[in-house]
């Protein structure tokens, strides 16, 4: 049996849902080049946190 994967087109993959480190970012651009990327919730809200947390120790 074949993997349903290997029978897609790469160009149709419009959205790619992923970590924020650079090399997934770099694969994606590689292999799913029309695909929009959207960083996950988690990693979103922690680079908020650290920056508010980093004002709030300067003051």
């Amino acid at each position: 049996m074949k993997h349903p994967v290997k029978k897609m087109n790469p160009d149709k993959i419009q959205y790619i849902s992923m970590d924020m480190y650079p090399a997934f970012k770099g694969g994606a651009r590689e292999y799913f080049p029309n695909a929009k990327i959207i960083y996950d919730k988690f990693h979103i809200v922690k680079m908020m946190n650290d920056a508010i947390d980093k004002v709030r120790r300067k003051e």
